[in-house]
């Protein structure tokens, strides 16, 4: 018994500093979640300032790998992250994925575009902008999406090398190299 007594505080010790060190994971962990969130919203932020659509994409890339990293440590760490910080991370990703899905929209690159918006509509099925995005790639792939959307040099220059050049090798009937 004496033994036992004599035992009991480092037993106490060994109890207690599991949950202390448990505690502070958490609180780093948290942390760190919180960063990324922070870094990925003030990235989005400042794509969403930018102009020129090449400026925004690497902008946004570089806030959705923050943003991303959040999401997974999330979902590894649900009890740790806790709901509300949960939820902020979804809506800081979505509005990325957003961002992102009308640059390549306006680009012109649907199957991208799609892919984006379903991501965005895969965490949340009710967000209003990208249900809108949705039915707008939707309404572009119906119609021809470089009419609708103006400022297409490449498109432009394509169109009128193909109007000069005339047919195409492979429609003119003559034999083929190979």
């Amino acid at each position: 018994m004496r033994r036992l007594a004599l035992l009991s505080p480092f037993l106490l010790v060994l109890l207690v500093a599991p949950c202390a060190h448990a505690t502070q994971e958490t609180t780093t962990l948290e942390a760190t979640v919180r960063e990324y969130l922070r870094v990925g919203v003030e990235g989005v932020a400042a794509a969403r300032k930018q102009s020129s659509p090449a400026r925004k994409l690497v902008l946004a890339d570089r806030a959705l790998a923050k943003l991303h990293r959040a999401h997974a440590l999330k979902k590894l760490h649900a009890k740790a992250v806790g709901k509300a910080l949960g939820r902020s991370i979804e809506a800081a990703l979505i509005c990325g994925l957003n961002l992102k899905t009308r640059v390549y929209l306006q680009r012109g690159s649907l199957p991208r575009a799609k892919r984006l918006n379903d991501a965005a509509l895969s965490l949340a099925t009710v967000n209003i902008e990208a249900l809108k995005l949705r039915v707008a790639i939707q309404k572009a792939m119906l119609v021809d999406v470089y009419e609708q959307i103006e400022g297409r040099q490449g498109i432009q220059r394509l169109r009128a090398r193909h109007a000069t050049a005339g047919s195409p090798l492979r429609n003119r009937g003559g034999a083929r190299r190979r």
